[in-house]
């Protein structure tokens, strides 16, 4: 996929379930659909692949609980905690503030974590 970054390549690192993560985040926007998306790249632990988030939160109807999840709308725990660490790592460094609304997902269609 061809895209534009909109922000230069940062790492996080954050703890989960006694795992440590690294993670380069790049902010870029898609020359294919424009949609903008968040390209990770896991550091540690090894043998994780590349994946996107997408750039909002969907909101679960049943539960009315905010979910991120990736470009082939799969859902993880670790998508949680990762994007919610994307969130503030934007608005404390780059005074970046995502849509707090989340885009509700297709008719029909729950997310579970």
């Amino acid at each position: 996929m061809e895209f534009i970054p909109l922000t230069d390549p940062f790492t996080l690192r954050f703890n989960n379930n006694g795992v440590t993560y690294e993670a380069t985040v790049l902010y870029a926007k898609s020359l294919d659909c424009f949609n903008h998306f968040f390209d990770i790249t896991m550091q540690t632990p090894e043998g994780m692949r590349c994946f996107h988030l997408k750039e909002k939160p969907h909101l679960n109807p049943g539960s009315e609980t905010i979910i991120w999840i990736d470009q082939n709308d799969h859902v993880k725990m670790l998508y949680q905690v990762l994007g919610n660490e994307i969130q503030q790592y934007l608005r404390k460094h780059l005074g970046i503030l995502l849509i707090d609304a989340p885009i509700v997902q297709k008719q029909g269609k729950k997310y579970e974590i």
